[in-house]
């Protein structure tokens, strides 16, 4: 069984649903529990990240892990450069989603501006090394 474990804040669009099943074979998506969602989307901000804050969320993953298994790594950048080098380190193969962006400004009736940004999945890319 191949597993895609969804390590960031919102849900998995049904066009990231297809590519991973096609593109790598993912059999199951495994979402974080609430505790640990929670705790995934809301980094403290101040200072450094506490020593062993991902700890709870790596022993999720070893629980729930099979013989093949993919990590789609966003959030809080200093957060996704430690997974992503655990998940290297311990054969969960780490994936990012790249998206196109569109950005849309209209002026409303009573002469303020909103603003509208689209994201639309493209594909999931490869965490690795370029250089």
């Amino acid at each position: 069984m191949t597993k895609m474990f969804l390590l960031f804040s919102h849900k998995l669009l049904e066009s990231q649903k297809e590519e991973a099943m096609s593109r790598f074979n993912v059999d199951k998506f495994i979402e974080l529990p609430g505790k640990l969602r929670n705790k995934w989307s809301d980094v403290p901000s101040q200072g450094d990240i506490p020593k062993g804050y991902l700890d709870e969320i790596i022993n999720f993953i070893n629980l729930n892990k099979s013989e093949r298994n993919y990590a789609l790594v966003e959030g809080e950048y200093g957060i996704i450069y430690v997974m992503v080098q655990w998940c290297i380190k311990n054969k969960v193969i780490p994936l990012y989603a790249a998206a196109k962006r569109v950005y849309k400004s209209f002026c409303n009736s009573d002469g303020s501006i909103s603003e509208i940004h689209i994201f639309k999945h493209v594909t999931f890319r490869l965490y690795k090394d370029v250089y």
